[in-house]
């Protein structure tokens, strides 16, 4: 386990002329006023277009705080059918989390198609349910068990960036996610969006038809990549009106289409001509039908300290420790280091504590593990 201190070293901050701004317990502390308050604060390094440091805070923290601590009202992600597998990234920023998932079998290949829900934090499993197979493990296109629904509410848990993960046992997509309402701050689809039209196939009779539908994306610069199959129609990806992908209407039995287009770095608002059996990919970026709760899950300008040590930062966030107190003739430093979240394969942890000059003598050492 690595679990650093904050490598940054700010010196005696009560010694320094600083502009401070107290909300709380946090204080802020300026050399000239630029900030008046904490969220405005928050809100700029979130979203910063210079690269940011962060030592003892986390991206999802930072973009947490920058959205307050409120409760959310629960809104529906989807403005039509997903296939198959997807991983979505969201920002609890209210301390709770709702989530009501719902899923139909398109009954295309033989089997069942039970598709497990876990949603997960800092890579550890906080929750797991299935939302079973409808019945029909036929290969006859008649979905027959309707809608299964699964349903998160968690309370009292940490803010910050949350993964959730729709797999199918197998790994196929002989399925399609039909509905997910949350309450996140924030919600995106990571990486890929697999588009679904029910219209091409009729198994899902009741969906209306789509013409057009605006996808917003929000990534660093990079390549979109785009899949098709049997468009009934012409199929195209569009950006401020211009054709970015156009894909022809050759109809059912021919080979997919593909494409690909660079993209600038920023939140793209993509329209989509009919938008069926269209797989939008783009590594790092997120995808979402809301332009209010997209983010970049890659977090672009923010930057882990530890892992960029020579890195002129314009500005670095740090959680803030208090400083040394002098007993006895000697300077006594207490800190407290959370591995909460983390993982701990085999049997021994070692711990290591490096000097750099003077005496340092260890006067107690707590570890708790449960």
């Amino acid at each position: 386990v690595n679990a650093y201190s904050s490598p940054v070293y700010l010196g005696r901050l009560e010694e320094g002329e600083w502009e401070v701004l107290q909300e709380g317990d946090t204080k802020l502390y300026q050399a000239e006023a630029g900030f008046k308050s904490l969220d405005e604060f928050y809100a700029f390094a979130a979203t910063s277009a210079e690269d940011i440091g962060l030592a003892g805070i986390s991206p999802g923290e930072l973009l947490a705080l920058s959205l307050g601590q409120s409760e959310n009202e629960a809104q529906e992600l989807l403005y039509m059918p997903l296939r198959g597998p997807h991983a979505l990234d969201l920002i609890v920023n209210g301390g709770s989390i709702f989530m009501e998932i719902a899923k139909q079998d398109l009954n295309r290949a033989i089997g069942g198609d039970d598709v497990t829900v876990t949603l997960k934090k800092d890579g550890v499993k906080i929750y797991e349910d299935t939302l079973p197979d409808d019945g029909n493990i036929s290969a006859d296109l008649l979905p027959t068990g309707g809608e299964q629904v699964a349903v998160i509410d968690l309370q009292d848990i940490d803010n910050g960036l949350y993964s959730l993960e729709l797999r199918s046992l197998f790994e196929d997509d002989d399925f399609v996610i039909t509905g997910i309402k949350s309450d996140a701050g924030k919600a995106v689809f990571k990486d890929r969006i697999f588009l679904f039209h029910p219209t091409e196939t009729e198994t899902i009779p009741d969906n209306p038809t789509i013409g057009s539908i605006d996808i917003f994306l929000d990534s660093p610069g990079g390549v979109l990549s785009a899949e098709t199959w049997h468009p009934i129609f012409p199929r195209s990806v569009s950006l401020d009106g211009e054709h970015l992908l156009v894909f022809e209407a050759k109809g059912a039995g021919t080979p997919p289409q593909s494409g690909q287009v660079i993209l600038e770095e920023g939140v793209k608002e993509l329209a989509v001509e009919n938008p069926g059996s269209l797989i939008l990919e783009f590594v790092g970026g997120g995808f979402s039908f809301h332009p209010d709760v997209v983010f970049d899950p890659s977090f672009r300008h923010l930057r882990p300290v530890n892992d960029h040590p020579e890195q002129d930062f314009s500005m670095i966030l740090t959680r803030y420790y208090q400083p040394p107190r002098e007993s006895n003739g000697s300077m006594v430093f207490t800190r407290s280091i959370s591995v909460e979240g983390q993982s701990l394969p085999g049997e021994k942890i070692r711990i290591t504590m490096e000097k750099i000059g003077g005496e340092v003598v260890l006067t107690s050492l707590k570890i708790v593990l449960e």
